[in-house]
């Protein structure tokens, strides 16, 4: 099994969308990717849905951007749920 656990699509600071990145990896034989954008779980819906049509497990993950005695550090989350409401007023409010 091939998994790739961090990806990045448009929905932050990739070069593919959510779909073409499922596709990219279809074609490259990869069974499981987590998409984990910087701060949103934007992308995960239309990332699942591409992975359900190509055979291609999508884990909804995200990478959160936070800062630890004034250095960034960024904390990667699987399998979160992007439809939690809570969770997404929190992205909302960390992006403003």
């Amino acid at each position: 099994m091939r998994i790739d656990l961090y990806t990045h699509s448009t929905a932050s600071d990739g070069v593919l969308t959510p779909a073409e990145l499922v596709e990219l990896a279809a074609r490259s034989g990869i069974d499981v990717i987590a998409l984990t954008d910087h701060d949103t779980v934007g992308g995960v819906g239309v990332a699942a849905d591409a992975g359900e049509r190509l055979g291609v497990r999508v884990v909804a993950g995200i990478e959160l951007s936070s800062r630890y005695e004034d250095r960034a550090v960024h904390v990667l989350g699987y399998f979160v749920d992007p439809a939690n409401e809570s969770f997404l007023r929190h992205l909302d409010e960390m992006q403003a």
